[in-house]
């Protein structure tokens, strides 16, 4: 098995593909309240609050941040040279103190 260096966050594209396609798809508003409605009638719940559940949606609540990051590493390239000359910069203010 050979090694295959990836670019940085290029997982993330193919999870920004699938959700692109998902909110451009003109049907999922409709879909979605469908599914809502489906669930409090389920439920027996007609106040027209959702059924509580143990864990609502997909997990996409967890994507957000990872793609706020994403975003702005993107928008800002700047960022990681910079970044990572920090991290050099402390590891070697460190070895420095550590020295004397």
């Amino acid at each position: 098995m050979s090694y295959q260096r990836q670019q940085p966050l290029s997982g993330i594209g193919t999870v920004a593909d699938a959700a692109l396609a998902i909110v451009k798809d003109p049907c999922l508003f409709k879909v979605s309240n469908q599914v809502i409605e489906l669930r409090d009638l389920e439920a027996k719940s007609t106040t027209g609050q959702p059924a509580p559940s143990g864990q609502p949606g997909i997990g996409l609540c967890k994507a957000v941040k990872p793609l706020e990051y994403a975003i702005y590493v993107r928008k800002n390239p700047w960022l990681l040279p910079v970044g990572g000359a920090v991290v050099v910069g402390g590891l070697i203010m460190l070895g420095y103190w550590l020295a004397k």
